[in-house]
């Protein structure tokens, strides 16, 4: 019991500073970028997560939720942490933006190779974004298969535990069954995604990055099984899918970045009745 005590502890002490930090990112953002709407957008909804995730594990705690619900929390928790990957590409990409790549002179880089940039970064947004949709559904699935006891049935079928939402083998079997499957749309979607980045020598380290990660996960949860799910090969299996689902977001966001620059960039300018000329910032 002292051992379970120590855990949760240690989870709710680093979640408040996580939390804290959150908050605080938030409002530093929205102070050092007044005029950047997205960046405002994803503060706000950054915090709205947040809240999110806090009220939904107080709720657990509090009002004892059926298994398998509980992985909700899980899940706005992963939206989170992909949400802020995005507000830091927003933030530390701006300089790199496709606006600027268009706005460059034809001394630095001819017209031509900044089209291709664009280009580059528009054929490589959709596998990333199926890399992100597929590591996040696999997050989805993996965190049921734990928090409605399906894995514990799995791994004991002859003492299932009570009153828990999975707790016939069959069932639990094929919730195995459909996580794994789900697990061979991941490995697609970083294959297209890795092929894309290959061919646009764009993002090919992170596409490697993936490929191998994927290999480690699918070992972690195997190895987790075999285990009868023991609690650091786990929660490695947790963790490494969560680095997948930054990374993604991470390739996903920085081409889409690209591209909204570019189309600001391409944007005529507004006239506002003072005089002054703004141009959007996509």
């Amino acid at each position: 019991m002292e051992g379970i005590i120590l855990v949760e502890f240690t989870h709710r002490t680093f979640s408040t500073l996580t939390g804290l930090l959150i908050l605080l990112n938030a409002y530093w953002q929205w102070k050092v970028h007044p005029n950047d709407r997205m960046v405002r957008i994803l503060s706000v909804l950054s915090i709205v997560l947040l809240g999110s995730v806090a009220v939904m594990g107080g709720i657990n705690v509090l009002q004892k939720l059926p298994s398998g619900l509980t992985a909700i929390d899980m899940a706005l928790a992963a939206l989170l942490l992909a949400e802020l990957v995005v507000l830091m590409v927003r933030v530390n990409g701006r300089t790199e933006s496709g606006a600027e790549l268009v706005a460059e002179s034809d001394d630095a880089i001819t017209k031509g190779r900044r089209e291709q940039e664009i280009l580059a970064h528009k054929r490589v947004l959709k596998p990333a974004a199926a890399v992100v949709a597929a590591v996040y559904s696999e997050i989805l699935l993996g965190g049921f298969f734990k928090h409605s006891s399906a894995s514990y049935t799995y791994v004991h079928p002859a003492a299932p535990l009570q009153n828990e939402l999975v707790t016939r083998f069959a069932t639990a079997e094929l919730v195995m069954y459909i996580h794994m499957f789900a697990g061979f749309f991941v490995v697609l979607s970083l294959f297209w995604l890795f092929v894309h980045a290959k061919k646009q020598n764009l993002f090919v380290k992170p596409s490697v990055l993936l490929l191998i990660l994927a290999g480690i996960q699918g070992f972690l949860g195997f190895f987790s099984i075999a285990t009868k799910l023991e609690l650091l090969t786990t929660t490695a299996h947790m963790a490494v899918a969560a680095l997948m689902l930054m990374i993604g977001t991470y390739v996903a966001a920085v081409a889409q970045q690209v591209l909204a620059g570019a189309r600001s960039a391409q944007r005529p300018a507004t006239k506002f009745s003072s005089g002054q000329t703004a141009i959007s910032n996509g």
